[in-house]
């Protein structure tokens, strides 16, 4: 399946021709790799006019440029943009090709699937280390992976080594980079899944030249693989978050079509009982080499708000240094198994272990029961969406407390319940201030309409930012940029850890005495509003960096229904919280 692929979900992209190819399978053969590795050719490759469409200088560049005009202005938490390697593998043939796999089966550890595949067109060789959506018997299980350890060429001791992971694992960026794409692929789970999904882990995925964190999203569903892949086009791991307004940015950042990069290989098929099965990675890692042996390798990385443009560079290089070996463009060196860095930060050692501590029980493969609330169960909800699919994630866990949900984008105006017992203003990327975009003129209607019919308003991030500027609080950026951040803040009485994802935020007038309503406050900044019929949160309650937001988003639903309700206290049990209980 082609990249440009997404525009089937109404996202943009180059067109560049791309084809979704399905191959049927007339013939499977298993053979053990020892064997296949034995009989196989190794020819010796000559790679000539081998060079970077954008060098590390005008890489760098873009690292910089996506921090400042894009992250730096509320377009998204995180990007990948892509820089591709080229060149020219003289008398290209099949027995090259499988030379080529060959190599990789040697020397390359820790890969979901290492392949070769050919067609008349192209031939697709890689060692790609991530699943992006599989599905057996009902159970569908996406893995996000992202952190990235570069393992030290020299040679250094287990000690050493050691130390070295543990310093990686305590890095904050390295940690909230995966949990920025388990909360965007989170959001695929939600709607693709009834059960909203479970994040199990964190793992380590040791490869040849890096190490990677991850962890495992697992749900259940009755959907068939091809709508299971059409609403996962594709992982925020090569896109960014949110999703629809990282398709723009790519596009507007890379000169040219992705091919197949990025997008996914897909095996669908039936298993031993005769059930219907899907297993499809994602095409990274990933060589694309033309019947005339032209040589492309697409590889990007994870563009955050404190992004080194040099750290950055580093790492598309070390992405691809396996794939080198395989080429014959790099030696292959001495490297420890992925069972030896194992033994050195095992599956249940504390020091991985602990970042699930200040996680969301909710969506962890732990999670306590999350049943009705009492005085929500039955009451209906329209949830408008800004372009960010958090809206699905809110959705899933206001279902969960009995509420009867129907949602709809900005653009849906005639399709809209506004007779809800609650108008959910939803999250979404840019400029809350905007004076020229059709988004934010709409959020700005549907908030004032509301609030002039002084019917229940509950807003979230970006439609809080709108319903402040309504309430005649100024917006302006933000002193540090929190685009996936997890912030402690006073709420209403009480600490909380929230997950942050905004640029942008309202602050408190001078003299903010008199209010005829409740604000949380950061130094002068808002953080959450609670007035007659109304309330409000900046952070974002659904994510899976918020470990108390399945009740955090019932208090504030509940605060907007019944205008009279004081806030919540500093108690365990503070009047007019929500109560959970069992159907």
């Amino acid at each position: 399946m082609p990249y440009r692929q997404i525009t089937e979900r109404g996202f943009v992209a180059h067109d560049d021709g791309a084809p979704l190819v399905c191959l049927q399978v007339e013939r499977h053969l298993a053979v053990e790799v020892s064997d296949f590795v034995e009989r196989c050719p190794q020819p010796e490759l000559s790679i000539t006019d081998t060079t970077y469409d954008l060098d590390d200088e005008q890489y760098g560049e873009i690292v910089r440029r996506i921090v400042a005009d894009e992250i730096g202005e509320g377009e998204g938490a995180n990007f990948v943009v892509r820089r591709t390697l080229e060149g020219q593998i003289e008398d290209w043939s099949t027995d090259r090709a499988l030379g080529v796999f060959r190599n990789l089966l040697l020397n390359e550890v820790g890969a979901y699937w290492t392949f070769c595949i050919q067609t008349p067109e192209r031939t697709l060789i890689g060692a790609s280390p991530e699943r992006h959506i599989s599905s057996r018997s009902g159970t569908v299980t996406m893995n996000p992976i992202s952190g990235t350890f570069r393992m030290p060429s020299e040679d250094i001791s287990d000690v050493e080594l050691q130390e070295r992971l543990v310093a990686f694992l305590s890095d904050e960026k390295e940690r909230l980079e995966l949990m920025m794409v388990v909360d965007e692929e989170l959001k695929m789970m939600a709607a693709l899944c009834p059960d909203g999904g479970r994040v199990i882990g964190p793992l380590l995925k040791p490869m040849s030249h890096l190490v990677h964190t991850e962890y495992m999203l697992e749900g259940t569903s009755k959907l068939d693989p091809r709508d299971l892949l059409r609403g996962s086009m594709f992982a925020a791991t090569v896109l960014g978050s949110p999703v629809e307004n990282a398709c723009r940015v790519v596009k507007r950042y890379e000169a040219s079509g992705r091919g197949y990069y990025g997008a996914v290989l897909a095996e669908i098929g039936w298993d031993e009982q005769g059930q219907q099965y899907l297993d499809a990675p994602i095409v990274i890692r990933t060589a694309d080499i033309d019947p005339q042996g032209r040589l492309r390798v697409g590889v990007g990385a994870t563009l955050v708000r404190d992004s080194v443009p040099e750290e950055e560079v580093a790492e598309t290089k070390s992405k691809l240094a396996g794939l080198l070996v395989a080429l014959g463009m790099a030696p292959a060196r001495s490297r420890r198994s992925r069972h030896s860095v194992h033994e050195l930060i095992p599956p249940d050692d504390p020091r991985l272990t602990v970042r699930n501590e200040q996680l969301s029980p909710f969506w962890l493969n732990e999670s306590p029961f999350a049943g009705e609330v009492s005085d929500l169960a039955g009451r209906t909800v329209e949830l408008v969406s800004a372009e960010d699919d958090f809206s699905i994630m809110l959705a899933h866990m206001l279902r969960r407390m009995g509420m009867r949900v129907h949602a709809s984008s900005w653009r849906e105006g005639d399709e809209r319940r506004l007779d809800a017992d609650v108008l959910l203003v939803g999250p979404g990327p840019g400029d809350p201030r905007a004076t020229d975009s059709p988004r934010m003129a709409e959020l700005r209607r549907l908030v004032a309409e509301r609030l002039h019919e002084a019917r229940p308003l509950v807003a979230v991030c970006l439609g809080h930012q709108v319903l402040a500027d309504a309430l005649g609080f100024e917006l302006r950026h933000k002193r540090a940029v929190v685009q996936g951040a997890q912030e402690e803040i006073e709420l209403f009485g009480r600490r909380e850890l929230a997950g942050f994802y905004n640029t942008f935020t309202a602050v408190l007038p001078r003299d903010g005495r008199g209010l005829p309503f409740d604000c949380a406050v950061d130094g002068d900044e808002v953080v959450a509003i609670r007035g007659p019929g109304f309330a409000s949160m900046q952070f974002h309650a659904e994510s899976v960096l918020t470990p108390r937001g399945y009740q955090l988003l019932a208090d504030t639903v509940l605060a907007a229904l019944a205008p009279d309700r004081s806030s919540p206290s500093s108690d365990d049990q503070p009047e007019g919280a929500a109560t959970v209980s069992p159907p």
